[in-house]
């Protein structure tokens, strides 16, 4: 999606600077001086963007970092825009090795990664730390606005995000949702499926036997709009057949009784067409004559096989590598956990007070953090040499290795994974 999207948009800037009013456009006259900032995200399509846009006796000056060259899937291509770039404007060039961000300790890191020899200011030294994957960083308990856990890429950090909850169990807010996983959204509606019950309302035994009188601290509307997204999410997969007006009658009606009473509707198989695939209504089935108290792992492994959710790894929404892996992790916790149905409203509601965007640890992936720098920085799945697990270094993984590693200030953690 984000690569057709930024194809479209490259296309209509294309279309737009070729246009008569674009060319004639008043307010593209009169700029005297024109800097470029992050002129390594820049793709050839852009460059020439930018010299259509400036005009003669305009002074022009961009600055970039080839290194930090993490966009390259898109079109950026800084040997040949840096290039272009000199050869168009007649520009000379400066060269800059030298950081004011970090001690030498962290530039040596850097030039290590990025091949190339990189001087630092006289600051106070970075402190630079390993931690096992069955420890917590410590550097995770300093102020939120000062931090951050920085991941290679998406993958990596739902990996980070639910190491973070293992240590945690969900009293420790992150800016990652992982109650937004397509695989949690799934377990969430067999859960009303058995129990016409809402997981963020519903209360588990350990919870009862503690002594709680009163249902975790969520609205109704909130249980309810969550199991509303949870419910479009399900309807929404290849192994459903209903109609588009069938699909939105369930959605708009999605409280955990009513869903309940669609689906038996649905699996009952008196409707005329089926609403779903033929394993799926077995791996339903399966589900219901399930008891609540049988260990839930397997339970959702069967569950999948039957459904067929990862069979066709090009064409289920489930079955991307993200889907899969986040699957698999949860099984794998599940399983450690000894965790049955009957538990899972409080996983579920634990998943869900995670989550904090506004105050929540900042959960970036390396892209998510260019531009900006941390006091105290977790660098996740990685050592002093590279990401982890190790593969042949290419230049893009080398540039997300340096860019991830130079937004340090002060102190960085490096966190092993558990996964």
């Amino acid at each position: 999606r984000e690569r057709e999207g930024f194809r479209r948009l490259s296309e209509a800037v294309s279309d737009l600077y070729h246009h008569d009013n674009f060319v004639n456009s008043k307010t593209l006259k009169g700029y005297r001086f024109v800097f470029i900032d992050e002129f390594h995200d820049v793709s050839p399509l852009q460059l020439d963007f930018i010299q259509r846009l400036i005009k003669n006796n305009c002074f022009v000056m961009a600055v970039g970092d080839r290194y930090q060259n993490v966009f390259a899937w898109r079109g950026a291509d800084t040997e040949v825009v840096f290039n272009q770039f000199i050869s168009y404007f007649d520009a000379g060039v400066v060269e800059q090795n030298y950081s004011y961000r970090f001690d030498q300790g962290i530039a040596a890191l850097a030039s290590k990664a990025s091949l190339k020899r990189i001087e630092a200011a006289k600051k106070p030294q970075v402190g630079i730390e390993h931690r096992a994957k069955n420890e917590f960083p410590e550097l995770l308990t300093k102020p939120r606005k000062q931090l951050a856990l920085i991941a290679q890429n998406q993958l990596q950090l739902m990996k980070a995000a639910w190491q973070l909850w293992m240590h945690t169990r969900g009293d420790y807010r992150i800016s990652y949702s992982l109650s937004h996983l397509h695989v949690v959204s799934l377990v969430n509606v067999l859960y009303a499926l058995k129990t016409a019950q809402f997981p963020l309302l519903a209360m588990s035994p350990a919870q009862v036997v503690e002594g709680a009188t009163t249902p975790p601290k969520v609205s109704m509307r909130t249980a309810k709009t969550a199991f509303s997204y949870d419910v479009k999410r399900f309807y929404q997969g290849e192994y459903c057949f209903l109609s588009a007006e069938a699909k939105d009658e369930v959605i708009q009606a999605a409280n955990a009784k009513s869903f309940q009473s669609y689906a038996f509707m649905h699996l009952s198989g008196n409707q005329g067409a089926p609403a779903f695939s033929e394993g799926m209504v077995t791996a339903l089935r399966g589900i219901l004559k399930s008891n609540m108290q049988e260990p839930l792992a397997p339970l959702l492994s069967k569950f999948a096989e039957q459904a067929g959710l990862f069979r066709v790894l090009e064409s289920a929404s489930l079955a991307s590598e993200y889907q899969l892996s986040s699957w698999r992790i949860l099984l794998r916790l599940l399983n450690s956990l000894g965790t049955s149905f009957e538990h899972w409203p409080e996983i579920s509601q634990s998943l869900h007070r995670s989550w904090n965007d506004r105050s929540g640890l900042q959960c970036l992936t390396v892209a998510q953090a260019k531009g900006k720098e941390f006091d105290f920085v977790v660098l996740y799945s990685a050592d002093e040499e590279s990401f982890l697990p190790r593969k042949v270094a290419d230049e893009s993984a080398r540039n997300e290795y340096y860019v991830g590693l130079t937004r340090v200030k002060r102190h960085l953690q490096f966190w092993n994974s558990y996964f």
